[in-house]
């Protein structure tokens, strides 16, 4: 019945070894299926970091057109400047004439240029303010564009650092999973520990049944060589009786029956006692095969916990290396509002080079006004200087007239 018992548990715990092992298998089937799900997940990665190259290469191209465009400008400009030299050179001949002129012009007609000049530069004071004023509006303008583009960057960092509070309350919440799993797993441990103290109780139970059946055994060892030795001095005395009697003969057969069968009981129980032994020993063995069986199924949990470990290793690098992506995305986007402002910094420069040659050329305005003013004083002063040469021919004929030659 013993045996029969323990077949029955041994068969139980092949039947939960069983059951473990498929839902081992479930676990690496779902295993499986993470890793599927975490290589599409890193394609995935791998096509935005390849879309978002290609808008990198892209912005750049634009900038590249853009500052082809701003260099075509430039050499626009740098055209216009070159026969602005020109024409300024041709301006300081102009003015050696005119300070010429001016030393031959009247006082009269410098002073009235002058009052010119005078009214001429207020208009332009005022024109100098306004154009000042709009500086400093577009100035303020500028600075509030820069604030409210900074101000949209911290809206962006504060949603960052909100995921990542999400992103840690769930490492903590999964930590905490995973420090239950392992409470489990102790307690399993414990639980599977506590099975193998009753298993091995058992054997030792059994262990000292056998030990009674074999000190019964010597017993009876003892008691055959007692005996064998009775049966020895039983020859002598039959030997003896043989040379005596028939009769004596006879009873000793009879003897020798009864002996016979008696010692055919005893080899009987002798060999039930090694058959026990036997299915004692057949007992042992598949103890000792489940016992291996155990130890086989101890180091495939240790492997697992071990391959649990390294996933979650895994895992917290994978988490980790979201992270940096998602850092290096950010410092992506913080370069890219820095190329932004760099571009917005040349346009600015553009611009002011711009408004300085807008201011250039109304200056170049100025002059040319300041110099048809001056042709205009020239023309008068010819008037004048015909004026007088007729008025030296008058008064030639005047002179002429009153003293006739």
């Amino acid at each position: 019945m013993r045996s029969q018992c323990e077949v029955r548990a041994y068969m139980r715990s092949q039947c939960e070894v069983r059951a473990y092992m498929r839902s081992q298998c479930e676990v690496r089937a779902y295993m499986r299926s993470q890793c599927e799900v975490r290589a599409y997940m890193r394609s995935q990665c791998e096509v935005r970091a390849y879309m978002r190259s290609q808008c990198e290469v892209r912005a750049y191209m634009r900038s590249q057109c853009e500052v082809r465009a701003y260099m075509r400008s430039q050499c626009e400009v740098r055209a216009y400047m070159r026969s602005q030299c020109e024409v300024r050179a041709y301006m300081r001949s102009q003015c050696e004439v005119r300070a010429y002129m001016r030393s031959q012009c009247e006082v009269r007609a410098y002073m009235r240029s002058q009052c010119e000049v005078r009214a001429y530069m207020r208009s332009q004071c005022e024109v100098r303010a306004y154009m000042r004023s709009q500086c400093e509006v577009r100035a303020y303008m500028r600075s509030q564009c820069e604030v409210r583009a900074y101000m949209r960057s911290q809206c962006e960092v504060r949603a960052y650092m909100r995921s990542q509070c999400e992103v840690r309350a769930y490492m903590r919440s999964q930590c905490e999973v995973r420090a239950y799993m392992r409470s489990q797993c102790e307690v399993r441990a414990y639980m599977r520990s506590q099975c193998e103290v009753r298993a091995y109780m058992r054997s030792q139970c059994e262990v000292r049944a056998y030990m009674r059946s074999q000190c019964e055994v010597r017993a009876y060892m003892r008691s055959q060589c007692e005996v064998r030795a009775y049966m020895r001095s039983q020859c002598e005395v039959r030997a003896y009786m043989r040379s005596q009697c028939e009769v004596r003969a006879y009873m000793r057969s009879q003897c020798e029956v009864r002996a016979y069968m008696r010692s055919q009981c005893e080899v009987r129980a002798y060999m039930r006692s090694q058959c026990e032994v036997r299915a004692y020993m057949r007992s042992q063995c598949e103890v000792r095969a489940y016992m291996r069986s155990q130890c086989e199924v101890r180091a495939y949990m240790r492997s697992q916990c071990e391959v649990r470990a390294y996933m979650r290793s895994q895992c917290e690098v994978r988490a980790y290396m979201r992270s940096q992506c998602e850092v290096r995305a950010y410092m992506r986007s913080q370069c890219e509002v820095r190329a932004y402002m760099r571009s917005q910094c040349e346009v600015r420069a553009y611009m002011r080079s711009q408004c300085e040659v807008r201011a250039y050329m109304r200056s170049q305005c100025e002059v040319r006004a300041y110099m048809r003013s001056q042709c205009e004083v020239r023309a008068y002063m010819r008037s004048q200087c015909e004026v007088r040469a007729y008025m030296r021919s008058q008064c030639e004929v005047r002179a002429y007239m009153r003293f006739p030659v």
